[in-house]
């Protein structure tokens, strides 16, 4: 989905230019966007109008877990910062942008071969969240993401 207007991400060192929208969800969007490299990226941004304090909590003990996190079967964040639209400030984060995920491939069907090995993965990543006590809230193929193997 393109963008109507321009939107750049700033953080502390980097500067991130939306390129379009790739998802969304109840609390907030998830936009592709390039650094200055070239680099492309995921950034997630908290909806400043479906922002209670509960979400923003979560938002933040999640920007946080991930920002820790050193596992290679959950999500990390590489950097983050506040966006200014309008008179509306909103958090975001930036973590790797992924190829697609787990609903994409499983409506191009998953090789029973292989199910078992995405699924050890995926309860993997589950249980190193569990062992620091986080508790992933919104399980669900669209939540899962994966990278298509290079050779």
């Amino acid at each position: 989905m393109g963008l109507k207007k321009r939107l750049v991400f700033h953080t502390t060192f980097a500067d991130y230019r939306a390129t379009q929208i790739i998802g969304q969800g109840g609390s907030g969007r998830i936009f592709e966007a390039v650094d200055d490299s070239g680099e492309k990226w995921a950034i997630k941004v908290l909806d400043v109008v479906k922002a209670t304090k509960e979400r923003t909590k979560r938002f933040k003990n999640e920007l946080m877990f991930c920002f820790k996190n050193e596992h290679q079967h959950i999500v990390t964040v590489v950097d983050h910062g506040l966006i200014v639209e309008g008179e509306d400030t909103a958090p975001f984060y930036v973590m790797p942008r992924y190829d697609a995920s787990l609903r994409a491939l499983l409506k191009d069907g998953i090789p029973r071969h292989g199910a078992l090995e995405y699924f050890a993965q995926i309860l993997d990543g589950v249980e190193a969240a569990h062992m620091q006590q986080v508790v992933h809230r919104d399980l669900k193929p669209e939540n899962i993401l994966y990278d298509a193997i290079e050779p």
